[in-house]
């Protein structure tokens, strides 16, 4: 038996827990997950601080996750915080009772570090990553508190961007207003579509791009969930045209949250950044024109496993991540006109 790993994403919208048995022969297998909502990124975009409700709900989620790890032995674990606990001012104290209240110690990590391990989650695929990446991909990972494109050419990382854009941040702005749904849409759209010019202009002048590598838990739930109302496994045939995926935004956006609900079989809260989250990806997939949307199905959780496996030397890694940092660097350095002697 391999080494068992936990997992631990304390997101936007959910906190999440993998459970991993990781060997040099099988490779990482997840054994369990669990999942539960919890809107941290709903308070700290809105009023800059976690409450102390959520504050208490979370605690009392983590306290039963710490009894998960015992009953499946785990040898190590990793829980780490993205952005509603990093943009709340009251972070160190929430961080604090955690550890004082259930024992995890939980991290903070910075925007890069967190599309980093989304990296390594994918390239935990092999030859499915390499071959799309080596004919030219977008990576595009929506979170709920941001939004992250990360393009590769000839199999080399050309840029990676952050933008504001994440599903939970955009539905608690669209709320704010007393607008009706479809306005709120044409809003939506005005201002995906402004970030979106901005990008273009800077990072995809004359770039042609194969493919778009989708992930992120929004349009992982998404992607699930409409492939299976239509009888079709989102495992097996995670690859979609672009006709298939105007097809599935269009579905979604004539709907009402409600409706969704019903149809798809969701909870109210995930129904409610479903149309930010089509918006935003339809519109991306428009612009970068991509012929083949690839849904890896990868999560954060996905990427702390990979990273733990790297890093003990229980697998070798088959990408240059290094490779990758040195190749951006040198594209941002060239477009501001940077001398090759200095550098």
């Amino acid at each position: 038996m391999g080494k068992r790993f936990a997992s631990i994403d304390v997101g936007s919208f959910e906190i999440e827990m993998g459970i991993y048995e990781i060997d040099a022969v099988r490779g990482i297998r997840l054994l369990d997950s669990m999942r539960h909502v919890i809107a941290l990124g709903s308070d700290t975009y809105t009023s800059g601080v976690i409450s102390f409700g959520l504050a208490q709900e979370l605690i009392a989620v983590l306290k039963d996750f710490t009894e998960i790890m015992k009953t499946y032995r785990c040898a190590a674990y990793r829980a780490i915080a993205t952005s509603a606990m990093r943009e709340a001012e009251n972070s160190a104290i929430v961080l604090d009772q955690i550890h004082t209240r259930t024992g995890i110690e939980v991290e903070i990590i910075s925007n890069s570090e967190q599309r980093m391990l989304g990296l390594k989650a994918l390239s935990v695929r092999g030859q499915r990553f390499d071959s799309r990446i080596a004919e030219g991909a977008a990576i595009v990972e929506l979170g709920f508190g941001s939004m992250q494109i990360t393009l590769y050419d000839e199999g080399r990382m050309v840029s990676t961007q952050n933008l504001r854009l994440g599903a939970l941040r955009i539905r608690d702005t669209l709320e704010q207003l007393n607008s009706a749904r479809d306005a709120q849409r044409l809003i939506l759209e005005e201002m995906v579509d402004h970030e979106l010019e901005i990008y273009s202009r800077l990072h995809l002048a004359g770039r042609r791009l194969k493919h778009m590598i989708a992930i992120g838990d929004p349009v992982r739930i998404l992607y699930d969930r409409l492939m299976r109302k239509e009888g079709r496994d989102p495992i097996r045939e995670d690859s979609a045209d672009r006709a298939t995926v105007q097809r599935f935004y269009e579905y979604v956006v004539r709907r009402t949250n409600a409706q969704l609900e019903r149809s798809l079989a969701l909870s109210a809260q995930s129904a409610g950044v479903l149309v930010p989250a089509s918006i935003v990806y339809q519109r991306v997939l428009d612009t970068i024109a991509a012929e083949e949307v690839w849904f890896a199905g990868t999560r954060l959780i996905d990427g702390l496993a990979a990273e733990y496996a790297f890093n003990h030397r229980v697998i070798q890694p088959t990408h240059d991540f290094e490779g990758d940092i040195i190749s951006a660097v040198q594209e941002i350095a060239l477009r501001y006109g940077e001398g090759t002697t200095h550098r």
